[in-house]
């Protein structure tokens, strides 16, 4: 049975992945950031000897983009010191690692997303700690599937959407960015992408897993 740890198990996108996996063939390792820090390379190399996955799946990451400018040091350790870590060992082991990624290592001047052979523009500190994480992640491991999602959403929303949809039916203020355009992304979309890529369906790589549809923040919060 292939064995996938996931990593930042306890995160709105892991637990979807689970969710999708339910009744398949494969065998998922839950870890949370106390049982896995990817910071931290002893902890990576203690779980997967442990586990023994023939996959991981990188689920964790610092995406709080403005606290990411106050504390950069901790946006740096964990989207590109763990991805590197990860990256290492996966190495190391011969394992699959699939890594998310986001639509923020590229500026917002132009629609999402056009090619994946674009170079990266990050205009803030998170954007750049996952450009770091993506290149750390190409140059150390030898089988790599990076996936470029945005706003990514599941069957129980996402944090951000569903602050704002709490305060609009308590008939609160809210602040939202109107000329903020993205590609909002559901679970489902990514956890297809991750099925194929451990039933060696799709080439190793960079990927960008988005719906066609670019729209306002706003009006997605809306629908």
């Amino acid at each position: 049975m292939n064995r996938i740890l996931v990593t930042g198990s306890k995160g709105q996108l892991a637990n979807d992945v689970f969710d999708f996996f339910s009744n398949s063939p494969f065998e998922l390792i839950g870890k949370t950031h106390n049982e896995l820090d990817i910071t931290n390379l002893d902890s990576v190399v203690r779980e997967v000897s442990r586990e023994e996955p023939n996959w991981i799946i990188n689920c964790a990451a610092y995406t709080d983009l403005d606290a990411a400018e106050s504390n950069a040091r901790r946006a740096f350790e964990v989207n590109f010191e763990g991805p590197r870590n990860l990256a290492e060992v996966s190495s190391s082991y011969n394992i699959g690692l699939i890594h998310i990624s986001t639509d923020a290592v590229f500026s917002s001047e132009l629609p999402i997303y056009f090619d994946v052979s674009e170079k990266p523009n990050p205009i803030n500190v998170y954007g750049v700690s996952k450009v770091l994480g993506e290149q750390a992640i190409r140059d150390l491991a030898k089988k790599y599937w990076i996936l470029r999602s945005s706003w990514i959403y599941g069957h129980k929303g996402s944090k951000y959407f569903n602050s704002v949809l709490t305060k609009i039916r308590n008939s609160q203020n809210i602040d939202v960015v109107t000329d903020q355009y993205g590609q909002p992304t559901p679970t489902f979309m990514l956890s297809s992408a991750i099925r194929e890529i451990v039933s060696n369906k799709m080439d190793i790589g960079t990927h960008h897993i988005v719906p066609s549809e670019y729209i306002r923040d706003m009006s997605f919060v809306l629908r």
